[in-house]
């Protein structure tokens, strides 16, 4: 009880220390509700004992301090370290290759000769060139390189560097050179890390020995949790399939290692004290060769607790293994709770304790029946079936809402696969041990083992594939609200309650005033509930809202979404990069803010033009969500993005509106698109960008001018055209080209008159964009520029 209180105690002062700056009023308000609690409701009485109200006020300080404490000492050293560094630290990880780079992590002893940053980490790129030095683990080193503070979150949802560098420890980056990185002495790291990543390695290099490319990437993810090597293909196949979790050693894996261990301090006849204290010490060890990763740290945790409970002849509930492991993580590393692995681990994990229980009873009836050995076979087989299928549910009745957040999927095989995968993941490892074991004693014998490993790792890969190929494997939906998960949790934990009490009430008779009070809380009533929420919530949409515009970061490109009072949405552009093998926009950056609005559908997609730096998020939204519309105008050349463009809107049948100069499209009451541009007769000079839609969206009094990439020629037929009229004048400018010296005349600034002026650039861009007589033209109109 005390262990459970502690930990919750602990992961409410750090999420208090984040987000609420009032904690002593929190305090209070914890301390008076509890104190109720015991006094208005005896059955709550024992877990608000006053020794319990202190235990948890006293752990919820440490944890808000400790907290509070990290958080400005992030911050400060942001402050205090910038621009060209002089550092002297040790490398503590194998190198990770990316195209340009080569990074470490890497701990201090030194900045700029100052001691105060020791033993902190850092993330360190080395820039790749022709004649690269690798380094390695414990190499302490010297260099001179360039500070930068981790990128932030730069849309609303989208993914924030810096937070996930803090999950791991880690507090900045340095960028430098390779010949200016120093080794001043080889294994700066203590003997037992140095002897652990040789073990890693090693087990690597032998897998690559005994398995081809792909099957030792995959051995390799299995035993020791590192994909870095894994095939993009395979782990989009494992992700789809919803087996990714076989590839992060987790509580399974330990599970098979302990097996092992067991089985062999039986054969080698070591005592049972001996054999669980060896285990004790290969599991702390076994933390180490997989790289201390949120799952494999908990699954060995909780074991080892209950062996040394074991050991001192102690009692050791699973939900005291759990809170010890927890509460030890967050200890040493307060943000690990925002994790994605910390989570799905702990969420499966405590899905099981809850509810796989639960789940048997009413599923398997064990009934002892006269039968003969093939039918009493069969029986044991479908009742192992049942159990590996409610193993499975039982997880992701927890990780499901997790899941849905940090993915925006949902998976109705997931069954199935797991299912099919979850027999070999248990010879595979144990196979996969035994193979490297036996190359470091007798290589022959783990070339013989090696032709069964690579024949199951193949199937394995194949059950991936063909799950992942299964009709709604992976359902993209959009980012559930927190309220939403928070309810959730609370319907499954009531119904876990009333049936808890309904069964105490059977095995010991107790009031029933406790049971007549929960029958309340029936399925219907809580049915009843979520339909009256949902209507609710559908009325809400139907009521008009705000005019809602938001420009979008897809870096050096355009994005734009619009959502109107009567929630239709329009997608105007989507970024993009020539280079979409090694970074898709639309899949990285557009889909998952899409989502995160809430949007899994859109109305129009309007595409000024098909350079990719435009229209390469849009085509991997079209493959993706529901498009009703896309508007373009009539291209004056073929392009590899227009083909791929016309054959994706072929396939999903998506309505194609081809338009031009003096064309109307009404959204909406009071919204309008107005098409400005492009002619019939196009101009040939710079013909993608000179012809890209110019289009003006209308609501009321307000209005936005969309420019595309036009340039000087077509901003002056433009000024031609529309000479004799005010129709150019408009609230705010999507300035042309980027805000490119060859756009954005005076003329053309000067019969707009926006009041605001948005640009879309890429961070420190190699075109200079935008450009600094254009920004010097919109400040003379007084215009705020963003």
């Amino acid at each position: 009880m005390e262990l459970f209180l502690i930990t919750i105690a602990w992961l409410f002062g750090i999420l208090s220390g984040l987000y609420l700056k009032i904690s002593i009023v929190l305090f209070v308000l914890i301390s008076i509700i509890l104190y109720f609690l015991r006094k208005k409701n005896r059955y709550l009485k024992v877990i608000c004992e006053k020794q319990y109200i202190f235990i948890f006020i006293v752990f919820y300080l440490i944890s808000y301090f400790q907290i509070s404490y990290l958080e400005q000492s992030f911050n400060k050293k942001y402050e205090n370290v910038e621009g060209e560094i002089k550092v002297v630290a040790t490398i503590i990880s194998n190198p990770t290759d990316k195209e340009y780079k080569t990074s470490y992590t890497i701990k201090i002893d030194s900045i700029n000769g100052n001691k105060s940053y020791k033993n902190t980490k850092l993330l360190l790129n080395v820039k790749k060139e022709d004649k690269e030095t690798k380094y390695s683990y414990g190499n302490k080193i010297c260099f001179t390189g360039e500070f930068a503070e981790p990128s932030v979150q730069r849309n609303e949802g989208g993914f924030d560097y810096k937070e996930y560098l803090k999950t791991k420890g880690i507090y900045g980056i340095v960028n430098v050179e390779s010949n200016k990185v120093k080794i001043l002495k080889e294994n700066n790291v203590d003997f037992i890390s140095k002897f652990a990543n040789i073990v890693s390695n090693e087990i690597e290099k032998q897998a690559n020995k005994l398995l081809d490319e792909k099957e030792a990437s995959l051995l390799t993810g299995i035993l020791i949790g590192n994909q870095d090597n894994i095939d993009e293909d395979i782990k989009e196949a494992f992700r789809d399939s919803n087996l990714s979790h076989m590839l992060a050693v987790s509580g399974d894996h330990v599970s098979y290692v302990i097996m092992a261990i067991t089985s062999t301090m039986v054969i080698t006849k070591v005592g049972k004290r001996r054999g669980k204290i060896v285990t004790i010490l290969i599991l702390l060890f076994f933390i180490l060769i997989t790289g201390q990763t949120s799952s494999v740290t908990r699954a060995c945790y909780m074991s080892i607790y209950i062996l040394l409970a074991s050991l001192f002849h102690k009692k050791a509930t699973v939900v005291s293994s759990i809170s010890i492991s927890m509460l030890f993580l967050m200890i040493g590393n307060p943000y690990c709770i925002f994790d994605i692995g910390f989570q799905l681990s702990y969420g499966g994990t405590i899905g099981i304790i809850f509810f796989y229980k639960l789940l048997k009873q009413y599923s398997i009836k064990n009934k002892e029946v006269e039968e003969n050995k093939i039918k009493r076979y069969l029986r044991r087989i479908k009742v192992k079936l049942q159990e590996m299928i409610l193993l499975t549910i039982s997880a992701n009745i927890i990780i499901l809402p997790i899941v849905m957040f940090h993915f925006n999927t949902v998976s109705f095989t997931f069954i199935i696969s797991n299912l099919l995968a979850s027999p070999f993941m248990g010879i595979l490892v144990l196979l996969g041990f035994a193979t490297i074991i036996s190359s470091f004693i007798f290589y022959p014998i783990a070339q013989l083992l090696a032709i069964p490993l690579s024949i199951l790792l193949n199937i394995f890969i194949k059950i991936a594939i063909f799950s992942s190929e299964l009709p709604f494997s992976k359902i993209l939906i959009s980012t559930p609200k927190l309220t939403w998960i928070i309810l959730y949790y609370f319907i499954i934990f009531s119904i876990l309650y009333y049936k808890k009490i309904k069964q105490k009430d059977r095995k010991r008779n107790i009031e029933k005033k406790i049971i007549n009070k929960m029958k309340k809380i029936t399925i219907k009533k809580v049915i009843a509930i979520l339909l009256i929420v949902l209507i609710i919530s559908m009325l809400y949409k139907q009521i008009p809202q705000n005019l809602k515009i938001y420009f979008i970061d897809v870096g050096q490109g355009d994005s734009m979404l619009i959502k109107t009072p009567m929630e239709k949405t329009i997608l105007i552009d989507g970024g993009g990069s020539k280079e979409k093998e090694s970074f898709d926009i639309g899949e990285k950056i557009l889909l998952p803010y899409l989502l995160d609005k809430g949007i899994n559908r859109l109305d129009y997609v309007l595409i000024t033009h098909f350079d990719s730096d435009h229209v390469g998020g849009i085509l991997t939204i079209l493959q993706n969500i529901k498009v009703e519309k896309v508007i373009i105008c009539r291209q004056g050349e073929n392009s590899e993005n227009y083909e791929e463009f016309k054959n994706i809107v072929k396939e999903k049948k998506i309505k194609v509106i081809v338009v031009k100069k003096g064309d109307n499209i009404s959204v909406e009451k009071n919204i309008t698109l107005q098409i400005l541009w492009p002619k019939e007769e196009q101009i040939q000079e710079n013909i993608l960008n000179n012809n890209s839609i110019v289009a003006k969206f209308n609501y009321n009094n307000f209005s936005m001018l969309l420019t595309g990439d036009i340039e000087e020629i077509a901003e002056k037929q433009i000024l031609e055209e529309y000479k004799n009229s005010n129709i150019l004048k408009s609230t705010i400018l999507k300035v042309a080209h980027h805000g490119s010296k060859s756009s954005s005349i005076q003329s053309f600034l000067e019969k707009v008159k926006p009041k605001i002026a948005l640009i879309g650039v890429g961070e420190n861009n190699t075109f200079g964009h935008p450009n600094k007589g254009v920004i010097e033209r919109l400040d003379a109109l007084r215009c705020k520029d963003l």
